[in-house]
């Protein structure tokens, strides 16, 4: 279980360093990676549960505001 837990870790470690990668570089999608590794990391970090809480609240208040614009 410790091995899997620290696989996690260092996966979610690489994803976050990918999608850091990826906003500067037009070959490597950075918005997905940046997510996937804040939700592998999350588990384990405060900073990460609150920072997917932060995103959540305003993707659902995008999605919102884009469904009352496409709706007129």
């Amino acid at each position: 279980m410790k091995v899997l837990s620290q696989a996690k870790l260092v996966s979610g470690w690489a994803m976050l360093l990918l999608g850091a990668l990826g906003l500067v570089l037009p070959i490597v999608p950075g918005v997905p990676f940046l997510l996937a590794g804040l939700a592998m990391l999350s588990w384990r970090y405060t900073w990460g549960r609150k920072t997917i809480k932060i995103i959540r609240r305003k993707g659902h208040a995008a999605c919102r505001r884009l469904a009352s614009i496409v709706g007129k």
